[in-house]
């Protein structure tokens, strides 16, 4: 026999877990694109990898001139 209270506390459980698939849902559908930003972000990248590479290649000259 189940007691009035546990039955109850099932009942409202279900009810709130109905609800729970759509959360995620309507936030992905709310997310709105930031314009421009991965466009900044690739420029960001790409510049900090052309410090990157012109570092190595002094390093590696710097070495090949102590040899």
């Amino acid at each position: 026999m189940i007691c009035p209270k546990s039955h109850l506390q099932l009942r409202n459980s279900k009810e709130r877990n109905k609800n729970e698939p759509a959360k995620p849902i309507s936030f992905h559908k709310s997310l709105q694109s930031i314009p421009g930003s991965a466009d900044n972000d690739n420029r960001e990248i790409q510049q900090a990898d052309e410090i990157r590479l012109r570092a190595i290649s002094v390093i590696e000259s710097s070495i090949g001139l102590l040899r």
